[in-house]
């Protein structure tokens, strides 16, 4: 027997079976989805968790029990509150800390919890992107006598404007810098090795550009509508 020769024919069918069970699977992940498109629906409702969103099955409003839903504030008096009161699947009543759910959807516009508010996410993909706000608190000074945060000296709070992006494959959100753009596209070789050719002011100037040509290269897929 030629032992080399059956070596290499191993090693090819190893390598054939390797590569079919892997197109296999990255077509399984995309059976009953649909490409995400700005035309996508979002089901109305909470998400609790990042997996309902990926499902596209959120609490349905009409489960939920808070309040006067006739009200014209109703909606932001929901999210304002401490509690969400629904409706289980036994039609028994639960509730959630406000604080714990991932986000909503209303009028296929999608809302991320962050920073215990709402906010809009208005560019969706593998990488989505919002603006928020953060709260930061500072002191005055420093009271020789008391220390730093002595309650003895006055301090103040202020909001300032944040860029974020969310990582559509788990959920998280991390703030809108060079190296998270980085860390999200160095899943992308090509266009990876393409962006660090690129001097550091030029790619502070391009992080959108790659983000969209990221998500344009590596679409989104979604339960189909």
């Amino acid at each position: 027997m030629n032992y080399k020769r059956y070596i290499n024919i191993t090693s090819f069918t190893f390598i054939s079976i390797f590569l079919f069970h892997l197109y296999s699977f990255s077509q399984n992940d995309t059976i009953g989805k649909t490409q995400f498109s700005t035309s996508y629906i979002f089901n109305d409702g909470v998400y609790i968790s990042f997996e309902q969103l990926l499902l596209n099955k959120p609490l349905s409003f009409e489960r939920i029990t808070n309040g006067n839903k006739n009200a014209l504030n109703w909606y932001d008096d929901l999210f304002k509150s401490q509690k969400i009161n629904f409706l289980d699947d036994f039609g028994v009543q639960q509730s959630i800390n406000t604080k714990q759910i991932w986000g909503y959807c209303r009028s296929n516009a999608l809302y991320v919890n962050y920073n215990d508010d709402f906010f809009r996410i208005p560019y969706i993909g593998k990488i989505s992107h919002f603006v928020g706000t953060q709260t930061v608190r500072s002191d005055f000074g420093y009271d020789p006598y008391y220390g730093y945060n002595s309650g003895m000296m006055p301090s103040y709070e202020t909001s300032h404007v944040v860029q974020n992006l969310i990582d559509f494959e788990s959920g998280k959100i991390y703030p809108f810098t060079l190296e998270a753009v980085q860390a999200f596209i160095s899943k992308d070789a090509e266009l990876f090795n393409e962006f660090n050719l690129l001097k550091k002011n030029k790619k502070k100037q391009m992080l959108f550009l790659y983000i969209r040509r990221y998500n344009e290269r590596n679409p989104l897929y979604l339960p189909k509508e």
